[in-house]
């Protein structure tokens, strides 16, 4: 068999997948489900165009569709995929390795990691955080990733004159990720709705920092809801909410309490239900299930 990450890829893996007479499932991550019509074609991104143009194939011919949320399979249903062949599937993370660490650092430290691109919401958080610093003034903000948005990002920082709280980090290694996390207070990742309809699948960025007990603000958008429950795990906002991010920011660097409980409670959702083991397990009955 097949297994195709990404309906983009799934589109050229079908032809070969018919070629050798095997089956072939395709993962659904995110951009494949979300994005318009008009903004894949718009793209001039070859791969994309020729997935519009051969989408209604796939979903015909394909063995199995797998979605890493039920908001990505809504999604997908809407697009024309067969409700009998597309089911949900988590992706897991390795809560073996990635355990809650007791040595944070001495300064309140926001995390956040993500491709600086529109639907991360970097934007808003570097916002809010100008603003945490009103209460917090020795708080620290740490942006892992790299992206089109690196350049405005920085100038943005420059223009709230708070380049001394924030550090763009870059592109990291996994290894380096998760150093940072054992160390951080909190994790913040405000994504938003794309122009363009691109929408998070389940970040996975989001998945680790609860296995590392951390406690997580964020947007109601997207799968985010599947794996972070408001008041209990973590903190929920409307998308683009800046004062509510302020809000629950300020909240969390301030109350050690609260942060200990809703980082346990959030590693207890993942090891539940995102554990790799286990999702791994299911995805290996799903392939049995294909042949």
């Amino acid at each position: 068999m097949l297994h195709a990450h990404f309906a983009v890829e799934g589109v050229y893996a079908q032809r070969i997948a018919e070629k050798l007479d095997i089956p072939l499932i395709t993962t659904f991550h995110g951009f494949d489900a979300t994005m318009t019509r008009r903004a894949l074609v718009s793209s001039g991104k070859p791969a994309w165009i020729n997935y519009v143009l051969h989408r209604k194939r796939l979903a015909q011919r394909g063995a199995l569709f797998i979605c890493v949320s039920e908001f990505i399979r809504e999604k997908v249903l809407k697009l024309g995929f067969p409700a009998a062949r597309t089911v949900v599937h988590y992706i897991g993370v390795d809560t073996r390795a990635i355990l809650p660490s007791l040595e944070r650092t001495s300064e309140p430290t926001v995390l956040h990691v993500a491709r600086l691109v529109e639907k991360k919401g970097t934007t808003d958080l570097v916002t809010a955080f100008s603003r945490v610093l009103r209460s917090i003034p020795e708080a620290k903000l740490q942006i892992v990733g790299d992206g089109v948005l690196a350049v405005s990002l920085r100038q943005q920082v420059r223009r709230l004159d708070i380049e001394d709280s924030v550090r763009f980090l870059g592109a990291q290694p996994n290894s380096q990720v998760l150093a940072l996390m054992a160390k951080a207070w909190v994790f913040c990742l405000p994504s938003v709705t794309a122009k363009s309809g691109d929408s998070e699948g389940l970040a996975i960025a989001l998945l680790e920092a609860a296995a590392s007990g951390l406690p997580i603000v964020a947007t109601q958008h997207g799968s985010f809801g599947e794996a972070i429950k408001h008041e209990e795990s973590g903190l929920l906002h409307p998308e683009h909410d800046v004062n509510g991010l302020t809000a629950s920011l300020t909240l969390l660097l301030g109350d050690e309490r609260a942060r200990v409980e809703m980082g346990n409670r959030a590693r207890e959702v993942v090891v539940n239900r995102f554990d790799l083991v286990k999702q791994s397990s299911i995805l290996a009955d799903m392939y049995e299930s294909v042949r």
